[in-house]
């Protein structure tokens, strides 16, 4: 791999493309921030895919961008995501690990035509990547293991009955050894990737593309009346901190609302909560229950929002993560509130870029709220310079650019054991 010749990249592993999941996006903004730097990528998604109505695959994405769904699936009236339907987990599971074979085909052929000389492997399942990984190091192709996650995060039916588990616990354990360095989203994922100092690594947060925001700290301070919440209500986001923290507000008569968007009544804990809180006279008052919404309403809904708030848990699976929503929420320039869990507060600086809160303490978050509600021109000070740091921190572009040079590292490294093990035998 020479920086003379532009680099051609494949990336590969059980993700959706190019919509879906923050996965989706993750993997959608890697390619085009690699595009950014003069490399050319093909994506392989080898997770089982439902295809919608007159829905096409293996075209253009974007220039410079092109990539296979190597598992499409189209179940008999499939209103919901096909993982969650018992009837089809069985076909799911084939698909799955059948793509193995159709990928490393696709690989193949694309590293006889000389169209890889960088190989990304993402997520944790052994099964999919190691073929990928041993054929890369075979051939003299420098590879990356990107990961997200911990091993522990596993919401497979079953536990560890599971096949799914034992290849993902496999993926963690052994697998790094076969790449030539990893990508981690987070801190708190090193020591279980990186084993004993033997590999080196890269840290790659949330990716988003930035328009390059004005320099200029001036904006337009209105107060702050809307403050949105965008998820699920999963337990990762804390949802009864979130609601204690809106009751006392709301007890306090504060002039203002909550928007509530997101799929949170697809889910049984998400029904249960909604029912729960929408009895409690307070909170009915504040909160505009939006739930789901397509993607041109969720646009009128950041707009409209005059801040954000992202309550997290402090669990092992939150440190070791990156929310999206954050990068999402720092790129309109308004006040961001967020849980100070894992490695937030490593980019952002309290009361300069966001207002971070504990994550459990409701009291202290709602104070924090109502400080930035009563000094509304210091927020929105806040918001301008946390979407000037967020377009350092979380660029796409600079990030993709800093992998690629991490890649050549990589390379230079793997080509000096190579001339050091020849000098040896000889």
């Amino acid at each position: 791999m020479s920086q003379n010749n532009q680099l051609k990249v494949v990336i590969a592993g059980s993700f959706l493309f190019p919509y879906g999941s923050a996965t989706a996006a993750r993997m959608r903004n890697l390619a085009m921030g690699l595009v950014e730097n003069g490399a050319s990528v093909h994506l392989m998604a080898m997770a089982p895919m439902r295809l919608e109505n007159g829905q096409q695959f293996g075209l253009a994405f974007a220039p410079g961008v092109t990539y296979d769904i190597i598992a499409p699936w189209s179940p008999p009236n499939g209103k919901m995501p096909l993982r969650n339907e018992l009837q089809h987990k069985p076909v799911w599971f084939m698909k799955n690990y059948s793509a193995i074979f159709r990928a490393y085909r696709i690989f193949r052929h694309l590293v006889s035509q000389r169209q890889c000389n960088l190989f990304i492997g993402y997520g944790r399942s052994a099964a999919q990547l190691i073929p990928m990984a041993w054929f890369s190091r075979k051939h003299g192709i420098t590879s990356i293991l990107d990961v997200v996650e911990i091993h522990n995060q596993f919401y497979g039916f079953g536990g560890k009955l599971n096949p799914i588990y034992w290849d993902w616990k496999v993926g963690e354990q052994y697998m790094p050894s076969m790449f030539d360095g990893i990508s981690v989203i987070a801190r708190a994922l090193i020591p279980n990737y990186v084993k004993d100092g033997r590999n080196n690594y890269i840290l790659m947060p949330s990716l988003e593309n930035w328009d390059k925001p004005s320099t200029s700290m001036e904006s337009e301070s209105s107060p702050i009346r809307r403050i949105m919440y965008l998820g699920a209500m999963l337990e990762r986001d804390a949802p009864e901190m979130l609601f204690a923290t809106i009751k006392q507000l709301a007890q306090q008569r504060i002039p203002i609302r909550f928007d509530l968007v997101g799929k949170y009544r697809e889910t049984v804990r998400g029904r249960a909560l909604v029912d729960k809180w929408q009895k409690d006279q307070d909170i009915a008052s504040v909160v505009n229950w939006v739930g789901r919404v397509d993607d041109l309403a969720l646009k009128r809904h950041f707009a409209a929002a005059d801040a954000f708030i992202l309550p997290r848990r402090d669990a092992l699976t939150e440190r070791a993560s990156f929310p999206t929503r954050l990068v999402e929420y720092l790129k309109h320039g308004k006040p961001v509130f967020a849980a100070d869990v894992g490695d937030i507060s490593y980019y952002l600086r309290d009361g300069i870029d966001a207002f971070l809160f504990p994550p459990h303490d409701s009291r202290v978050t709602a104070n924090i709220i109502l400080g930035a509600i009563n000094d509304f021109e210091n927020a929105a000070a806040v918001g301008k310079q946390g979407q000037l740091s967020g377009s350092e921190c979380f660029s796409r572009s600079k990030n993709a650019g800093q992998l690629l040079a991490f890649a050549h590292e990589l390379n230079a490294i793997r080509m000096t054991n190579s001339t050091r093990r020849l000098t040896i035998d000889s």
